[in-house]
């Protein structure tokens, strides 16, 4: 499951909307939201990609991307 919110937080932080952070997927941002709301799992490419467009540590990659439980 991912934990949405702090990767949203990253995007901010980051200055990424969810337009680019889609293109850098290779998906559509329809498909960005789906992932978003875990309607659809995020696939090991656009986890890598994400990761290094957001410039996140293996722990926070870990977090977000693994979360046992979200809020």
């Amino acid at each position: 499951m991912v934990d949405s919110k702090a990767l949203r937080i990253k995007m901010l932080e980051s200055g990424c909307t969810a337009v680019e952070l889609a293109a850098v997927c290779s998906i559509s941002t329809t498909a960005l939201y789906r992932r978003l709301q875990n309607k659809v799992a995020f696939r090991v490419p656009e986890m890598l990609a994400v990761t290094r467009r957001l410039s996140l540590s293996n722990t926070e990659r870990d977090e977000i991307f693994f979360a046992q439980k979200v809020s």
